[in-house]
Formats: structure tokens, sequence, C-alpha cells
């Protein structure tokens, strides 16, 4: 459904003891007034809500989009890409509907290593709008169609203490799966890991860096001088001399991987 509430496509997903040769989601193919890359399900039918300041909630698919908004009393709207990744559009397209800078975007993406990318993804565009963004604490393997069938995700989605920051969600993130590769035994992973962190510290509020300057010290075994000058260099880098090598990782190993939290 299209703002202006005009159906335009179907959506599917496959029961849970499904066949495993049929697809998971099914969709409707693109069409002239249909385009993945635009079209976020859940939107057309509750932008007058979003207006009014009810919170928008990107998640994996439509049930769970479904799953988020049936309860909620108009105060959470679910919304997905269907058949896509969120893209630049989808953000411009819910920005279209409501001024999203200093607004809470709730991201309840399936607790996996798939949806770890796509809060990762999603965080980064919704980030340049000036949403206050967020992520639901979910149990790992865990997705809001399953919260909600067992009565728990309208209190969830109300619970402050299910929220974290999506700054403190990607340095999680980015922590876990420098541990997975290297087990962070090497000074030169733990500086690495130190340096990818900053880098997402330095995109975020700047109130922020020095609580999280603390935690990286603590976490990866250095001087709180050194984390907050790496920070303080994300932030500000300095200009570069010939005396200054930025640290890159020996050749035997492999830059990280995405893996699960």
């Amino acid at each position: 459904m299209r703002p202006g509430r005009r159906w335009h496509s179907w959506a599917g997903k496959s029961p849970d003891n499904h066949n495993a040769d049929a697809p998971k989601y099914l969709n409707s193919p693109e069409t002239a007034v249909y385009r993945k890359s635009e079209t976020l399900y859940g939107l057309g039918g509750a932008d007058r809500l979003i207006r009014s300041g009810a919170t928008p909630v990107l998640v994996e698919g439509a049930i769970d989009a479904q799953a988020v908004t049936q309860p909620s009393r108009g105060r959470h709207i679910g919304l997905a890409a269907l058949g896509t990744a969120l893209t630049a559009q989808h953000v411009q397209a819910l920005a279209d509907v409501a001024e999203l800078r200093d607004r809470p975007v709730l991201l309840g993406y399936d607790a996996d290593a798939a949806g770890y990318q796509a809060t990762e993804r999603a965080a980064a565009l919704l980030h340049h709008t000036g949403a206050t963004v967020d992520v639901l604490t979910m149990a790992a393997g865990d997705d809001p169609a399953r919260a909600h069938r067992r009565g728990e995700l309208a209190a969830a989605l109300l619970d402050p203490a299910q929220r974290r920051g999506f700054v403190d969600v990607l340095i999680g993130n980015e922590i876990a799966r420098w541990r997975e590769y290297t087990d962070l035994r090497w000074p030169e992973d733990r500086v690495g890991c130190l340096r990818a962190c900053a880098r997402i510290i330095a995109d975020g509020p700047v109130e922020t860096a020095y609580p999280y300057a603390r935690r990286l010290a603590a976490v990866l075994d250095f001087p709180l001088d050194t984390t907050v000058a790496e920070l303080l260099e994300a932030i500000s880098p300095s200009p570069p001399t010939i005396d200054h090598v930025p640290f890159a990782a020996p050749q035997s190993r492999a830059a990280p991987r995405a893996t699960e939290r």
C-alpha cells in the first residue's frame, strides 16, 4: 500500500515448517508503481499515525511489521523492505512522511547474523538524517513475530531497558568480530579493534566519546590515555606526516569477517 492508501503489490511468508524448496518470502514482481528499493511495507497505511508521533520500527519482513503495529495501539508502526535490503530511497520515503531529525526510530531486525548486518546498514543510513536511532534487544535467534506470539513484544517496545543506542550495538558487534577472528591476544589486533571502534564512535554524539573510551580501555586492556587519543584522532584526524604510518594488519591476517554477536 502506498501513501494515500492505494494497493499496488502483495507479499507473503511461508510458515516455519515450510518446504525447504519453497521461498521463505514471496513478493509481487516490480511494476511501474512498485519498486522494491523505494517501497516500505506498512508505511502507506500508517503515514498519518507517524506524522502524529508514532515511532517507526524497522524490521525484516511483513509479518514482523504486522506484529509491531497491531498490538501497539498507534504508538509504534512496523515498517519493512520487501525482497531487498534497506536503501537510501526507503529512508527518504520515511522522511517524506515525517521529519526525522531528533525523532526516535527503532530497529527491530532479527537477532541473528543477517539481522545484525541489517541493523548496521539501517543505522548508517538513518544516522545521516539526524534521527535518534535505538535497537530493540532480543535473545539470539529471536524476532518480533515470535516475541509477539509469546505476548512479549508490546511490553518490550515500551520498555526503555529493552533498547540500546545504535553506537553501543555497533561497537559490540565490532568487538565480537575481532574477538572471533583473533581472540584479541596480540597488541596489533587490539589496536586494530580499537581503531575500528573509534571510527564508529566518531560518527556518534560527542558527549558519549569519553564513556566509550573507558569501556574500550577495560575491554581491550589499554591505558585510558591511549583510547582517548585514538578517539580524538578519529574525531579530528591529524594531517599525515612522514613519521606517521597508519596501522595495518600483518599480511597473513585477513580483515575480520562479519559474524553473529
